[in-house]
């Protein structure tokens, strides 16, 4: 079991994407918005963030910035949701610091697929709570973007 923010302002696609993981046995909590979301992550440990990019107010790729910019976040994969999808705006998402996108509407399959997929990927070096973000396992470098938007990077560690 995973725990997993969804930063989503549409309440049907938040109720939506945290139905359909919570039944997949993920622990989930939505913020409607920027703020929210910042707060949530200053409180709590989440191993996963699906991310939308068009929010009010502060939008996804400030938030991505605003976290990659974090060490303690440095591990965890950040999932880019958005109606949008071209070529400049998912550049951007990976600039920002995404680690995959995917395209509203998403097919419930497809996001379960990726959600399994970065939880897989042994890269999650999120520090426990209450431990400094310095003496969390540092992520290893490499990867580069796949064939297709939802390949996203790739940050691997070794076993």
């Amino acid at each position: 079991m995973a725990r997993i923010l969804i930063v989503e302002d549409n309440e049907t696609n938040a109720l939506l994407f945290s139905d359909v993981l919570a039944a997949e046995g993920h622990a989930v909590e939505v913020a409607p918005d920027g703020e929210t979301a910042l707060a949530r992550l200053e409180a709590e440990v989440y191993d996963l963030i699906l991310l939308d990019i068009h929010l009010p107010e502060m939008d996804g790729l400030a938030i991505a910035r605003a976290l990659r910019s974090t060490p303690a976040f440095d591990g965890v994969p950040i999932v880019a949701l958005s109606a949008f999808a071209t070529e400049r705006e998912i550049r951007e998402a990976y600039a920002a610091g995404f680690d995959d996108y995917l395209t509203k509407p998403i097919d419930v399959r497809t996001l379960v697929a990726a959600v399994s997929r970065h939880l897989r990927s042994g890269r999650i070096t999120v520090p426990e709570k209450g431990r400094p973000a310095a003496e969390a396992p540092e992520p290893g470098a490499g990867g580069g973007e796949g064939a297709g938007p939802s390949a996203g990077r790739v940050r691997d560690e070794a076993p």
